[in-house]
């Protein structure tokens, strides 16, 4: 079950870098909530449907289960977002701005997103509002791969 931190605890993750404290005048009253274990594997089933989803709006195709899927998410909070997002906004082309009939929910969920044909390779960034992205990638290429890749096909058990 999420919890609220301890002052201490709260502490502990600005001065290690985890969290940006610029914004924080006082440690005790800052609401930040420590997330169980449990959060994490359903915040991974979550970024890997997402990645299902948006690999089939984008390519056409439902995702092959043969496929290699890797996927990160980080929060909004953490000092060391910054970095990594312009990164990724450099060398993924596509970007998409959601939106429904007669509603703009474009600030509540964007990404963006690209595809190298070349070496069959999706990939994607999706920001969720203010809170958290989502950083996720699909590949039939199981030999150049990263630790941290898992066949699609496990999602299945």
């Amino acid at each position: 079950m999420p919890h609220l931190l301890k002052t201490r605890e709260k502490r502990r993750l600005v001065k290690e870098g985890f969290l940006d404290g610029r914004d924080i005048t006082s440690y005790h009253d800052a609401p930040i909530v420590g997330f169980p274990t449990e959060g994490h594997e359903a915040l991974e089933r979550f970024a890997r449907k997402l990645t299902c989803a948006l690999y089939y709006k984008h390519i056409g195709t439902p995702l092959p289960l043969e496929y290699y899927i890797s996927t990160f998410v980080f929060f909004y909070s953490q000092k060391n977002a910054e970095e990594p997002v312009r990164k990724l906004n450099e060398v993924l082309p596509n970007y998409t701005r959601t939106g429904r009939v007669n509603t703009d929910i474009g600030d509540q969920f964007h990404y963006r997103y690209g595809v190298n044909n070349d070496e069959d390779l999706f990939g994607f960034m999706a920001q969720f509002s203010r809170s958290f992205f989502v950083v996720g990638a699909a590949s039939s290429q199981q030999g150049s791969l990263d630790k941290g890749w898992r066949q699609h096909l496990t999602d299945f058990h």
